[in-house]
C-alpha cells in the first residue's frame, strides 16, 4: 500500500524538479505519466504544480526513470550537467521503445547533417557516423571514436558500470524492405580477420567453396566471437544480451526509417550454405557465398573480394521498427547555416573579422 511521504517533505519543490526533468528530457505529461503507470496525465500535472502529494513508492521510481537518488529529488540542488540519459521502464532500445520525443531528436539532429557537414551526397546529407552521433547525442549515450563493434554505448543508473551497446548500420536499403521484406546491414569487411579463421578450421582459397556449410558457420561464428570480445575489453561491462544492432534505411525520395534487431543471429547451421552458380559465355560462374532461409537470402559473404558479410534479416524479427519520416528543411541557404553555427561557437572572434581587428 502507498504510503505518504514525511510531511516536512516540501513536495511543491519535487513538483517544480519533476517538470524541469520532464522538459529537459522532451517528455510530454502523458509519455511520464505512461512510464510511472499512469493511464492519464492529470495526476502528474497536479504533482508538478503542487496540488497533489506524490507518495513514497512514487519519488521512488521518478528516482529510478530519471537516474538520480531520491535526495536529488527532494532535497539537494538539481545538476543536470552530467546526465546519461533517461530511463523509461528500462533504457532506450533495451526494454522499451524509443518515445516519440526521442525519435524526433534523432530526426532533427540528423537534419542538422545537410548544411554541408554530413557525410553523404558532397555535405548535404547524413553518414553513417553522422547517425552514431546523432544516436549518442539524443538518447544520452557515449560513441566512441575508437570502436569496433558497438558504435554508441547506453547507460542505465540503475546499474552502475553496466553500459548497453548499439552497433549502428546505414544504408541505402530502404527500397529493398518494401520489396523484400529485409533490411541489409553490413556486419564486417574484415577480409584478414575472416579468412584467418577460416584457415585456423582447415578452410582455404583452394577448398572453402567445396565447404560451404562449413565455411558459413565459422564467419557467423567468428562474428558472435567479437562480440564477447568486445565486452571484455570494457572490463566485461558490457551486456551483450541486452545490446542489439539499430539500422537506419533511406531511399533516394528522402525518406527514413530505424529497425532494431538482436545481436542473437539464427543458427547458421540451420541454413542452407551454397555457392550459386550461373552461366556467362559458355563458362560457369560461382558467385559469392550466400545462406538461405525457406523466404530468402539471410547472409551474403564477398570472400573473393572485399571480404563483406552482409545480413539480410526478416523485418518481422525486428524488436522496433519507428515511423518512416524525413529530414526537417533547413531553415535558409546552406551558406546562411554555416554561418550561423559560427556564430555560435565563435561569436567574438567573427564580429572581429568585419571590424578589420
Amino acid at each position: 500500500m502507498s504510503r505518504p511521504l514525511p510531511p516536512e517533505i516540501t513536495f511543491r519543490r519535487f513538483g517544480q524538479k519533476l517538470r524541469t526533468l520532464r522538459t529537459a528530457h522532451g517528455l510530454t505529461l502523458k509519455e511520464l505519466a505512461q512510464s510511472l503507470g499512469y493511464s492519464r496525465h492529470g495526476y502528474i500535472s497536479e504533482l508538478e504544480t503542487g496540488k497533489k502529494i506524490p507518495t513514497a513508492e512514487l519519488v521512488l521510481k521518478t528516482a529510478r526513470i530519471f537516474g538520480i537518488t531520491t535526495d536529488a529529488l527532494l532535497n539537494d540542488e538539481l545538476d543536470l550537467t552530467h546526465h546519461r540519459g533517461i530511463v523509461l521502464d528500462g533504457i532506450p532500445f533495451v526494454d522499451r521503445p524509443p518515445t516519440f520525443s526521442e525519435i524526433e531528436r534523432i530526426r532533427l539532429i540528423l537534419s542538422t547533417y545537410q548544411d554541408g557537414t554530413g557525410m553523404n551526397e558532397g555535405g548535404r546529407k547524413p553518414g553513417w557516423r553522422d547517425f552514431e552521433r546523432s544516436v549518442a547525442t539524443a538518447l544520452g549515450g557515449d560513441a566512441p571514436e575508437s570502436k569496433f563493434i558497438f558504435d554508441v554505448l547506453l547507460f542505465d543508473p540503475e546499474k552502475p558500470g553496466i553500459k548497453y551497446g548499439l552497433s549502428c548500420k546505414m544504408g541505402n536499403q530502404l527500397d529493398r524492405i518494401d520489396r523484400q521484406g529485409r533490411a541489409f546491414m553490413e556486419l564486417s569487411n574484415s577480409y584478414k580477420k575472416f579468412w584467418d579463421h577460416l584457415n585456423s578450421k582447415g578452410i582455404t582459397h583452394d577448398n572453402f567453396k567445396n565447404e560451404a556449410a562449413q565455411a558459413g558457420i565459422a564467419l557467423v561464428e567468428l562474428v558472435k566471437n567479437w562480440h564477447v570480445q568486445e565486452s571484455l575489453a570494457y572490463g566485461g561491462n558490457i551486456d551483450i544480451q541486452r545490446s542489439s544492432y539499430l539500422v537506419l534505411s533511406y531511399n533516394a525520395e528522402g525518406w527514413y526509417q530505424l529497425h532494431q534487431f538482436p545481436l542473437e543471429f539464427p543458427d547458421p547451421a540451420q541454413l542452407d550454405w551454397r555457392f550459386p552458380t550461373r552461366q556467362q559465355h559458355g563458362q560457369t560462374i560461382t558467385g559469392n557465398l550466400r545462406a538461405y532461409d525457406r523466404e530468402g537470402m539471410v547472409f551474403e559473404w564477398y570472400g573473393e573480394s572485399g571480404g563483406q558479410l552482409k545480413y539480410y534479416p526478416p523485418i518481422s524479427q525486428a524488436t522496433w521498427a519507428s515511423q518512416r519520416f524525413q529530414l526537417e528543411p533547413l531553415p535558409g541557404r546552406i551558406e546562411d547555416s554555416l554561418i550561423a553555427k559560427v556564430k555560435l561557437y565563435f561569436p567574438d572572434q567573427w564580429d572581429r573579422t568585419y571590424r578589420g581587428e
